[in-house]
């Protein structure tokens, strides 16, 4: 008997470990069917919160990512624990029943085995590739969306850097000339929230506008695509900021006046648990050095996709899942009548697919 009740736990372990790892990829490609099929394939100018990178970025460094990983880092060892255990039940249930020698009991056996041992190989990939993919994006320094992540944030800073030193009230041109924007930068922002998020009230608009600011992520309203005709080209042509009344180009920011934007930009990213470069760290020559990641649509880098688009371990695991559920919904069979193994099977394609639901839902 609880070799039988091993059995259903670790199949049930197995299903939530599929799901959690079908969720990651999921998202990804999810992610990059959205740019593909709207910027790619129908050329349609994409605000910065549609695009692949910024919602991969955003996933990856995620408290959903990090849980999705976890938990099937936990469910993982579980399983390989339960299916040891399991196997260990079998084969003494056999040596006590003197059935060790049957063909039947010796294939059993070896089909654990077998699944136990692919399992945990595919399983630490699924892992470490994982973890890997996360150490790069927040540590590799080559890494395109490491790169992008900081540059991104200096130019939301750069933007806005308080209340009164900011060019919100700016109202920047378009890249075509035939396009007239009437709009300061501030109202456009506006405008766009409410396009997005699908809101016409101002205090909603405006708490969420306040919040972006805050988390340095309010440009993800706007088009920083260079090839979009609503890209503001002259003004990111040539960057400058306003600062005690003032506009100053950055790349004419010198000595002290640069040391000091520095200083803002280090200490706007420590408040928001962004790991700095090292203190002194030149962050306008950064930005100007990299501006071209945010502007020109780079995408993620070659390594992060090959990781991403790596299917091979998924579908393994699937065959090895509907190998053990064919095996599972047999036994089930042989045990009870046809009305109830019917209910039985229902019953668990709808928890299934609850489960799946709850799992692919978007951030």
């Amino acid at each position: 008997m609880i070799d039988k009740l091993l059995i259903i736990l670790i199949f049930i372990l197995y299903s939530i470990n599929i799901l959690d790892i079908i969720s990651i990829k999921w998202h990804n490609d999810l992610f990059k069917s959205n740019y593909e099929q709207c910027y790619i394939l129908n050329n349609m100018s994409l605000y910065e919160i549609e695009t692949h990178r910024y919602k991969l970025n955003n996933y990856i460094k995620s408290k959903k990512y990090n849980d999705t990983i976890e938990n099937f880092k936990f469910v993982f060892d579980i399983i390989i624990k339960l299916s040891i255990i399991l196997l260990v039940l079998i084969v003494l249930i056999s040596v006590y029943n003197s059935e060790i020698n049957k063909i039947k009991e010796i294939v059993i056996i070896i089909i654990t085995i077998i699944i136990i041992t692919l399992y945990y190989y595919i399983g630490n990939n699924i892992i470490n590739e994982n973890k890997e993919l996360k150490k790069e994006i927040n540590n590799d320094k080559s890494n395109i969306l490491y790169k992008y992540d900081i540059v991104y944030k200096i130019c939301n800073i750069l933007i806005y850097i308080d209340e009164n030193n900011n060019i919100f009230n700016e109202i920047l041109k378009y890249k075509y000339t035939n396009i007239i924007n009437n709009k300061r930068l501030i109202d456009q922002l506006e405008s766009n929230i409410s396009k997005i998020e699908d809101i016409s009230d101002e205090t909603k608009i405006n708490f969420i506008l306040n919040e972006s600011i805050n988390k340095l992520d309010y440009l993800k309203y706007i088009n920083l695509d260079e090839l979009s005709p609503y890209f503001y080209k002259e003004y990111f042509d040539n960057m400058y900021i306003i600062y005690n009344n003032n506009k100053i180009d950055i790349k004419e920011l010198k000595n002290n006046k640069k040391k000091e934007i520095n200083n803002i930009i280090e200490k706007k990213l420590i408040d928001n648990n962004i790991e700095i470069e090292g203190k002194g760290f030149d962050y306008i020559n950064y930005f100007i050095e990299n501006k071209d990641i945010l502007f020109k649509m780079v995408d993620v880098d070659d390594k992060t996709k090959n990781t991403l688009n790596n299917n091979y371990n998924i579908i393994i695991l699937i065959i090895i899942y509907i190998i053990i559920f064919i095996l599972i919904s047999h036994y089930i069979l042989i045990k009870i009548n046809k009305n109830i193994y019917i209910l039985i099977l229902l019953l668990i394609t709808i928890i299934y697919l609850l489960l799946l639901w709850i799992k692919l839902r978007i951030l």
